[in-house]
């Protein structure tokens, strides 16, 4: 087996990824860093096999699509190859190079020129890894880049390159892995050089193992109608780290147009595109929002929006997890159903005329159900589809984004209050009504219009409705209704259910939640469920934790009580939500008002309650109150006329400040005398009113609301 090193891999070559590939997706906290260990890790006159390289050479055809790079090729005898496996490599290697290169020029000019090696290192790092330019400048060429997908070209181009020529991209989520990855090794290439003494044998070093002591496998595959490259990819790319659902599915779509006979290259070409297109729009609403999300900075799992997709345009199983990628690389986007598909048109084209429209008039009656074709149209189709509904998906994440969108500030507000409560499994539905409500589709509905605001509204807070009293006070397991409203998407997306027939289906769900008195015909919540919810909150009362402390929705509760008080006439201050994931004492808690450790004047308020009961009471609903890290790790087990004025002390600094001036809840609580258990009462069935006229339903009575709040 023959290896070669970079500077043999290099060697007269251009490389280029073609547009069937995904970008890069290796990250700077694993893959990267495996990369930059193995080359430290890697001693002098050592070799490390770093894996193989397949590559595909260009045709003549290809070449002229380069533009203006053929230069290079033509004037400087370049080869110019394909990429088929072992992008990764090459772009972080190609980023490494960058890194290295701008290191060198940062040195100190009187050290640079006294390094005659220095000065070699860095003009044939250039010129043998990076780009070579015409001998007028007027063209630069780059010899590792992206065919196609200007978004990463781009990017490559200029944020890693420092090439201020290139169009500024969007970012997505794999130029975000190239902005980290240089970021990572910049900064490892420069502080190698200062543990190292600022000697620059180190870096020589370091350029040396690069180019020299790295071996790769080389593979190259000819040209032959027999070998087919798209399938190849797929293969290859099964091991390392693996292509996503949603990156072989492009690669698989832009493999099918090319087996329907359109007869004109450039028609393919343009299906190959738009493809292309869509993909790189899906990609970067994934990767627009830096901000962190589920320990992630600015991603959305790509196999979960097509996941969604699937269900919104397919249909919906819930077999295994796995069933849409099934579906999709499986059985739908197959050869085969190609193939089919243009068997049944030349068969078509001998019906004659009146069969024809015999069967026409079938199908317009719906006794025989339409086929589900394959052609070239549905896989466009459905490109531009998952295009659409990629910025949909991002606005369920990131409502407020939105906002120029098309999305109103009350569809904004009720978002983020589902995104606060938990969206359960309604995102694929919630994406469904935003296509319809800011892509919209020519249908017949055979309804009356409705008003796309007011109705998204409705639909938005029957869901929330739903997921709180079904999910977070009924307590039903997380799979409940799944079905019926993931096929409910799909039938909204194809216009075939309408967002009232939507939200009769969660009405109607959650009705069977509720009882009627059979004297006054009046409907109240059915608190079995609810009841033992509370029950299993308070079983460890020992635990200081335990009690309403420990119910999934307490943080969402007291926040939207909280903004309710606002409208009481309280003057106090908003909390953000955010706020509840920040760290160290930024971050707001709960407090427990009547404390854990009661003694003194809590001793003497609940002297008449057992002190056995004491924890259901600290537990209780009405005793927690949304308070900073801050104030509640200083106030504590301070008595309440402390927790409410605070503490004044010679230092400034030290001073602790009291409820009086904090929230709208701290400014309602701090409005009382004492703290007593009836005060602790009153305030919980005043919490528990306002859980009534929120969420639109009524509790049997207030004997049961108080056994709610005191489960003794």
């Amino acid at each position: 087996m023959n290896f070669l090193s970079l500077s043999q891999v290099y060697s007269n070559k251009v490389f280029r990824i073609p547009d069937y590939q995904r970008g890069y997706a290796w990250r700077k906290d694993k893959e990267v860093l495996a990369f930059w260990n193995d080359l430290i890790c890697l001693k002098e006159g050592k070799s490390h096999f770093t894996g193989s390289l397949t590559l595909q050479q260009m045709s003549a055809e290809e070449v002229k699509s380069l533009g203006v790079d053929k230069w290079v090729i033509e004037n400087c005898s370049l080869e110019p190859w394909w990429v088929v496996d072992g992008q990764q490599r090459l772009t972080t290697i190609s980023i490494f190079m960058e890194c290295l290169y701008e290191f060198l020029c940062t040195l100190d000019q009187e050290q640079y020129f006294m390094e005659r090696k220095v000065r070699e290192v860095k003009t044939s790092l250039r010129q043998m890894f990076i780009c070579r330019e015409n001998e007028r400048g007027h063209f630069t060429t780059y010899l590792f880049g992206y065919h196609n997908n200007e978004q990463s070209e781009n990017y490559l181009r200029r944020h890693i390159f420092g090439d201020m020529q290139a169009a500024d991209p969007q970012t997505s989520y794999y130029t975000l892995n190239m902005k980290d990855a240089k970021e990572f090794l910049s900064c490892k290439i420069k502080d190698l050089y200062e543990d190292n003494h600022q000697d620059i044998s180190a870096i020589e070093g370091l350029y040396k193992k690069l180019v020299i002591q790295l071996k790769f496998q080389l593979i190259e595959v000819k040209r032959d109608n027999d070998f087919n490259i798209f399938v190849a990819f797929e293969t290859i790319n099964n091991r390392g780290r693996q292509l996503s659902n949603l990156e072989k599915l492009k690669n698989r779509l832009i493999y099918l147009t090319t087996l329907y006979p359109t007869g004109d290259n450039a028609i393919q070409q343009a299906y190959r595109n738009h493809i292309n297109g869509a993909w790189a729009e899906v990609y970067r609403q994934l990767g627009r929002n830096c901000k962190k999300l589920h320990g992630k900075v600015g991603v959305l799992d790509d196999d979960e929006f097509l996941k969604t997709h699937w269900i919104m345009y397919y249909k919906y199983s819930r077999m295994t997890g796995s069933d849409y990628a099934k579906f999709l690389l499986d059985q739908h986007f197959v050869v085969q159903n190609v193939q089919d598909t243009m068997a049944k048109e030349e068969s078509d084209q001998e019906i004659i005329s009146d069969e024809v429209d015999e069967l026409e008039e079938q199908q317009a009656s719906n006794d025989i159900p339409q086929e589900e074709k394959l052609d070239i149209a549905e896989i466009k189709n459905y490109a531009t589809d998952l295009m659409n509904s990629a910025k949909m998906w991002y606005s369920t994440w990131f409502p407020r984004d939105a906002a120029n969108d098309g999305l109103s500030n009350r569809e904004i507000e009720m978002m983020e209050r589902i995104n606060r409560l938990g969206i359960a499994y309604f995102r694929p539905l919630i994406t469904a009504l935003f296509y319809e409500r800011l892509v919209g589709r020519e249908k017949e509905r055979g309804v009356t219009t409705w008003e796309p605001e007011e109705k998204s509204i409705e639909l938005l807070e029957a869901i929330e409705r739903f997921i709180f009293i079904e999910f977070r006070l009924q307590n039903t397991r997380s799979h409940y209704g799944s079905s019926e409203f993931n096929k409910a998407t799909r039938d909204l997306h194809r216009g075939t259910k309408t967002v009232d027939d939507i939200i009769q289906m969660l009405n109607d769900r959650v009705d069977r939640s509720f009882e009627t008195d059979s004297t006054s015909g009046r409907k109240y919540l059915k608190t079995t469920y609810v009841q033992a919810m509370v029950k299993k909150l308070f079983e460890q009362k020992d635990d200081e934790r335990a009690g309403y402390y420990r119910w999934s929705a307490i943080h969402y509760f007291l926040y939207e009580y909280n903004s309710s008080l606002k409208k009481e006439g309280y003057h106090g201050s908003e909390v953000a939500w955010d706020a509840f994931k920040q760290s160290d004492n930024d971050k707001i808690s709960i407090e427990h008002i009547f404390p854990h450790k009661a003694e003194g004047y809590w001793a003497d308020m609940f002297k008449d309650v057992p002190q056995s009961q004491w924890p259901v009471y600290q537990g209780s609903l009405g005793n927690l109150l949304l308070l900073s890290q801050k104030i509640n790790t200083q106030l504590q087990n301070d008595d309440f006329e402390t927790k409410k004025h605070g503490r004044q002390t010679e230092d400034p600094a030290k001073a602790r400040v009291g409820y009086e001036k904090g929230s709208f809840s701290e400014l309602e609580v701090s409005s009382k005398s004492d703290w007593t258990p009836e005060e602790i009462v009153l305030r919980g069935m005043k919490m528990l009113e306002f859980m009534e006229d929120n969420w639109k339903f009524k509790f049997e009575s207030d004997e049961v609301k108080r056994q709610l709040l005191l489960p003794l």
